[in-house]
């Protein structure tokens, strides 16, 4: 009679498989340390001042055009913030992207969950280079590394005024996906040496681009990008990102062209007060991701600015609609 043969893996394929998990744990282990890489950055020298005007300067910014209440408010205080009254900055924010939960932490001087016990030169290091108090790079969403040194020593100088508040926001959370990207793609930033002087404060177009460029980001959301990669597809300022509601993935706000263009850009259709008044005016589309809040707390003369450096941008030809089911 023959022998009777065992069932299951042939020996070729269990040894395929072996190796295969094992190799699997080993670029998984190899993931997690690139991951957790630390970076060094060349120390700037600067540091937060006691000085009334510049404290006040620092308010200014962070509750108007760097807008960072927007994120850093705690969730319990968003509608503070629409209407543009100042919230606290004790963090909690949650932003999910593909790359996993990103969360905004509290940056009040808390010296348990805030940035209390982080020195100046680690709060510099992030805001100039993207890199955290533990030395590592996170995802480039809140850059500025090309903010004046007069604004960062403002901004540090108002935090560091700020009541401590004591609330424990859970760090970010990347998955698989985020953990390839942070061990293999992101580096960190730094300020663009080409980038002319920082123009003095006022209502000329120069300074309406420190403002749109720098300070308030404009073009991250009003230049079309891929969102995996974060790369800019379109145009600087000519629209075209798209943004869906969280809870109805059907219902899609298009950010607008602001170019001068006369058939297709917004800002060609407005004059000066329109502006102005638009921007006082606050939110309109309930769930708009536009800061309307701290936006509608900026003075005239930026605001003037603001305006007069868009009118200078090269007009762009470009009509952004929300996408339809078909073209989706």
């Amino acid at each position: 009679m023959p022998k009777p043969t065992r069932k299951g893996f042939p020996k070729g394929a269990a040894r395929i498989l072996g190796v295969l998990l094992v190799t699997g744990s080993v670029l998984v282990a190899w993931i997690r340390v690139r991951s957790e890489r630390t970076f060094t950055a060349p120390a700037s020298g600067l540091s937060a001042v006691t000085d009334p005007a510049v404290i006040a300067r620092g308010r200014y910014l962070v509750h108007g055009p760097a807008h960072c209440a927007d994120c850093h408010a705690p969730l319990a205080q968003k509608e503070m913030v629409d209407g543009g009254r100042e919230a606290d900055l004790s963090g909690g924010y949650a932003l999910n992207t593909f790359l996993g939960e990103m969360r905004a932490p509290n940056i009040t001087p808390d010296s348990l969950t805030g940035i209390g016990a982080v020195d100046d030169a680690a709060l510099v290091r992030f805001f100039r280079h993207g890199i955290d108090r533990r030395g590592r790079v996170g995802l480039p969403i809140m850059m500025a590394p090309d903010l004046a040194d007069a604004d960062l020593v403002a901004i540090l100088s108002y935090l560091r005024s700020t009541p401590p508040v004591r609330h424990a926001v859970p760090p970010s959370g990347y998955n698989i996906l985020g953990r390839i990207t942070k061990a293999f793609f992101l580096e960190p930033f730094a300020p663009d040496p080409s980038r002319p002087p920082t123009p003095p404060p006022g209502p000329t177009a120069a300074y309406g681009g420190y403002l749109a460029e720098v300070v308030a980001n404009c073009a991250s959301c009003h230049t079309a990008r891929n969102m995996k990669t974060g790369e800019y597809t379109g145009p600087r300022f000519a629209g075209g990102l798209e943004f869906r509601k969280s809870d109805d993935p059907d219902q899609v706000l298009v950010s607008p062209n602001l170019t001068p263009d006369s058939a297709t850009g917004v800002m060609a259709q407005w004059s000066l007060e329109t502006f102005v008044a638009r921007m006082h005016q606050g939110r309109i589309a309930p769930w708009s991701p536009m800061p309307w809040g701290p936006f509608g707390k900026m003075s005239k003369d930026d605001l003037t600015a603001v305006y007069l450096y868009l009118h200078d941008l090269d007009p762009v030809n470009r009509e952004n609609h929300p996408p339809t089911k078909e073209n989706r």
